[in-house]
């Protein structure tokens, strides 16, 4: 099976030193025998160097990881290092040949094992690693159907290949095919079922089709994978779990059940939990301090909501999401010159942000604060009474 690593271009990013790409500290680039993953950042993320788009629907900080086979080392790799790559590229007779077992299953001597073989091996590892390489940049483009092109090539190369047909999901989610993307994902999970990043894609995917629940099981299964595999708990799995609540409370708010009310607040608590969780496991993991902020406002914990909020401003002077939050709040607090000096700053960097609908349904700001951008945007005035 080919090996889950972070691309170069991720790793060099950190994790999310800017709101971009992650990898995670304990998956080294570098290991080819270990599962790892890059993170696509969420569409209203803001500039970052090499960034890599997720989904147009995954929306409140959901994040899938795209995992790749490692790049082709620089030198000559070792036959046991090479054929920890060859997964990649469906060359298991090529592999068996370069460690010296023969087709039925018994050992030929090493020496034995034919020149041209292992040289027709190193090609068409590098062959897979270049299509791989060019799938990513049609990912980091947002050219997702030249992606899925290449991702499929490269599932044609070797079907066993797990990375490939998470990543294929991915794009497929990019594109907002959710149900071919969920089957992609099930492959995955079936040739991996020890991995997190598959599960995390697969609930990437449900959210988009509003299965909050069945995408909640997801981030679970993930952390869990990742606990067992890695020894280690997934701040990524924490966060999307986080929103999927959030997620069902928005299915509650609209909800004519006068019980709803009570149970949407619940929902946001646990929601503000998870993300408090995910970015305590990672300060410099933007996106879940930033949804995090955005549920303490809807539970009415405003100041402390805005400290975080001017603190992400502050350290991420191009965060969009987190200046339009300012912009709404300012507004609602009648601080018309301070709220328009926000509002520039986002109008320069995303204008999607003037779309309530898009801030609704894909960014998913709770309601309050959707509220008070509507009476921004709409130039309505606060009510002097509020607050």
């Amino acid at each position: 099976m080919a090996a889950f690593v972070t691309p170069a271009s991720a790793a060099a990013g950190g994790r999310l030193r800017l709101p971009s790409s992650r990898s995670r500290p304990r998956r080294c680039v570098a290991v080819t025998t270990r599962l790892s993953a890059s993170v696509t950042p969420p569409p209203w993320a803001p500039p970052a160097v090499a960034p890599a788009s997720s989904a147009s629907t995954a929306a409140a900080g959901t994040v899938a990881r795209a995992a790749t086979p490692a790049p082709l080392p620089a030198g000559r790799p070792s036959r046991r290092g090479m054929v920890a790559l060859l997964g990649a590229a469906g060359g298991s007779v090529l592999a068996g040949a370069l460690l010296g077992d023969a087709p039925g299953g018994g050992r030929v001597s090493p020496a034995s094992a034919a020149p041209e073989v292992e040289s027709e091996a190193l090609a068409a590892l590098r062959r897979v690693t270049e299509l791989q390489k060019l799938a990513f940049e049609y990912t980091n483009d947002m050219r997702y159907e030249r992606a899925e092109t290449i991702w499929t090539r490269i599932i044609g190369l070797n079907e066993s290949n797990a990375a490939a047909w998470s990543n294929r999901g991915n794009c497929r989610t990019s594109q907002g095919r959710f149900a071919d993307a969920i089957e992609d994902f099930d492959k995955a999970i079936a040739l991996a079922p020890t991995e997190p990043d598959p599960y995390l894609g697969r609930g990437v995917a449900r959210e988009g089709l509003r299965e909050y629940g069945g995408a909640l099981e997801d981030y679970v299964a993930a952390n869990a994978a990742s606990v067992a595999k890695y020894k280690t708990e997934d701040q990524v799995a924490y966060n999307n779990m986080g929103n999927a609540h959030a997620g069902q409370a928005a299915v509650l708010g609209r909800s004519a059940d006068p019980d709803a009310p009570a149970a949407a607040r619940r929902e946001w608590t646990t929601a503000a939990e998870l993300y408090h969780r995910a970015a305590s496991m990672d300060r410099n993991y933007v996106f879940a301090s930033a949804n995090e902020a955005l549920a303490l406002y809807e539970l009415g914990e405003t100041a402390r909501s805005l400290r975080l909020v001017k603190y992400l401003c502050l350290k991420f002077p191009q965060f969009a999401d987190m200046h339009a939050v300012l912009a709404a709040a300012y507004w609602s607090q009648g601080r018309s010159a301070d709220a328009e000096a926000e509002w520039a700053k986002v109008i320069d960097q995303d204008t999607r942000y003037g779309n309530l609908e898009w801030v609704e349904d894909v960014r998913r700001w709770p309601p309050v604060l959707v509220a008070e951008l509507k009476n921004f945007v709409e130039l309505r005035r606060p009510n002097p009474l509020a607050g």
